[in-house]
């Protein structure tokens, strides 16, 4: 089965994002004229929050938009007609390429060319860099250095990211043995390939592509969001926010409760986490539990203690308590309980750091948010809005909406060269798995969908059959399209074993709805890529 609506999409965002990268400081230009006119550009059409842009209603307060084209910088988007159009990325039209705005090591912020190249070494001690040119996207005469996020916080900020170093491709070098550095404490330099080419590489003049400033615009009496400058006329929303009434500090968001309509929460500043799962305590005893913050030196101070009242489920996101941070006590021992002992100690040297539980934070202090849609359209995009449904962030390209599913959706090309948004309650069928019959003579196939007996799951209706792509760039296909008939009633489903039809009991959780009438791709939205 696909997965779960679109606010569980988000959330699962969301999640990810406490494992990357924290609000981060930023330097901002006077917002003095800096509004809705300062953003808009003469090389495109650009986003409004009526409609371009995938925004809600601003109530005619001339806020910046979503996003909006410059004279060099023009919006490349994904659109689903009726207003719903998500920004993608930039395309330069000078250097003619694909970029995306980042900050970079000088430290200021350019829009960075979109690279599938990667770094490798030519030597075994990982010493000397070289280039590696990838066969997947579009060509490409840079490569982009990003290191890994570190902490937690907003994922949806796109410039919440270590700063970047460009490389410019040169002459080739030759072809044999490349390394690379692994994911390892310290890290370790592996063979990569044993026979690839490999190229000279120079750092690129940040100069060479478009810059840009940062300016915070009010959005309610009490959130501002971040929205990006360029240098051409292009603008952006950055998808970061900051809590005005809270110290001014950019948000970590949080989420909880029902997976079909979560609440988001404004964490002002850095965050720690109190590990419901492995929990780890002060004391030999493990009676005092201590929160961590990974990555402390690189990341902003935790302010705030985020742990679980109610842990998630398959059915929910369950619900937090926050308390203030108290105590640092990384220079002691961290005790986790033991299998054998009542507690384990030791010292941690990861750079992490632990904190006892301060004072009990009332959640009704923080700022909410809701992610709100955007469209006329049976598609409609999906964003970051405050309580009233002011837009604070752009909507999330490749995940949208499908009012008519009533369901998320994310994009699929098919077959006749379109691109769709499959609604997330579709089953799905790859072509590589084992079909699975209702019949003994295995020539009537089903599709499975895996449920939790303790969850609500609607029957679904449509099933795609999916071919993986071979080699190293992978991507996918939807080749058929099927309406789905009753839930199979037996208990027996049959699987082909060599020339056999095998019986087999029907697995628990698990139930198996048989293929009916072929459909084609129209059965799903269409979004079009495009640049404006």
């Amino acid at each position: 089965m696909r997965a779960e609506p679109i606010t569980v999409t988000l959330a699962c965002l969301l999640l990810a994002g406490f494992h990357g990268c924290a609000p981060v400081t930023r330097t901002f230009v006077s917002t003095s004229g800096a509004g809705g006119g300062a953003a808009s550009g003469a090389g495109g059409t650009g986003g409004t929050l009526q409609g371009k842009g995938g925004g809600g209603s601003d109530g005619g307060s001339g806020l910046t938009p979503p996003f909006a084209s410059g004279t060099r910088l023009h919006a490349f988007v994904e659109d689903a007609s009726g207003g719903a159009v998500a920004l993608e990325h930039w395309q330069d039209q000078l250097l003619g390429l694909s970029c995306s705005f980042l900050p970079t090591t000088d430290g200021n912020i350019h829009c960075v060319p979109v690279s599938a190249n990667t770094l490798g070494y030519s030597d075994a001690s990982c010493s000397t860099k070289v280039g590696l040119v990838s066969a997947c996207g579009a060509a490409s005469g840079y490569i982009v250095d990003q290191p890994p996020q570190q902490c937690r916080g907003n994922p949806l900020a796109t410039l919440a990211v270590p700063p970047v170093t460009t490389y410019a491709l040169g002459a080739k070098l030759g072809v044999g043995v490349v390394y690379t550095l692994d994911d390892a404490t310290p890290p370790s330099c592996t063979v990569a390939s044993k026979s690839e080419a490999y190229y000279a590489i120079t750092v690129a003049d940040p100069s060479t592509f478009v810059s840009a400033t940062l300016v915070k615009e009010p959005r309610d009496s009490r959130l501002d969001a971040e929205v990006l400058h360029g240098s051409d006329g292009s603008s952006q929303l950055t998808g970061q926010v900051y809590d005005t009434s809270m110290g001014d500090l950019p948000c970590s968001l949080d989420f909880a409760g029902s997976t079909s309509d979560p609440t988001y929460v404004c964490i002002p500043g850095g965050v720690a986490t109190l590990d419901s799962t492995n929990p780890q305590y002060d004391d030999s005893a493990c009676t005092i539990p201590i929160a961590n913050e990974p990555a402390y030196s690189a990341c902003p101070t935790a302010n705030v203690v985020i742990q679980d009242a109610v842990p998630a489920s398959a059915c929910s996101l369950g619900s937090h308590t926050y308390t203030h941070v108290g105590t640092d006590v990384t220079a002691g021992n961290v005790c986790t309980p033991g299998t054998t002992a009542p507690c384990t100690c030791k010292t941690d040297t990861s750079g992490t750091h632990y904190f006892t539980l301060g004072a009990t934070i009332d959640a009704s202090t923080f700022a909410t948010f809701t992610a709100a849609k955007f469209g006329t359209g049976r598609v409609q995009t999906v964003y970051l809005a405050d309580a009233a449904g002011v837009q604070l962030a752009g909507a999330q390209p490749d995940s949208f909406w499908d009012s008519m599913a009533a369901a998320s959706c994310t994009l699929d090309t098919f077959t006749d060269g379109s691109v769709r948004c499959v609604p997330e309650t579709t089953l799905s069928v790859y072509r590589s798995d084992s079909p699975v019959y209702q019949d003994a003579a295995c020539t009537l196939q089903l599709a499975t969908q895996y449920v939790n007996g303790s969850c609500t799951t609607a029957a679904p209706t449509t099933v795609v059959t999916i071919q993986q792509a071979s080699g190293a760039c992978g991507g996918q296909t939807v080749t058929a399209v099927n309406s789905l008939g009753p839930e199979l009633a037996s208990a027996t489903i049959y699987q082909k074993i060599g020339t056999s039809c095998a019986p087999e009991a029907v697995p628990s959780g698990t139930i198996y709805f048989p293929f009916a009438a072929a459909l084609d791709s129209s059965a799903f939205g269409l979004v079009v890529a495009k640049a404006e």
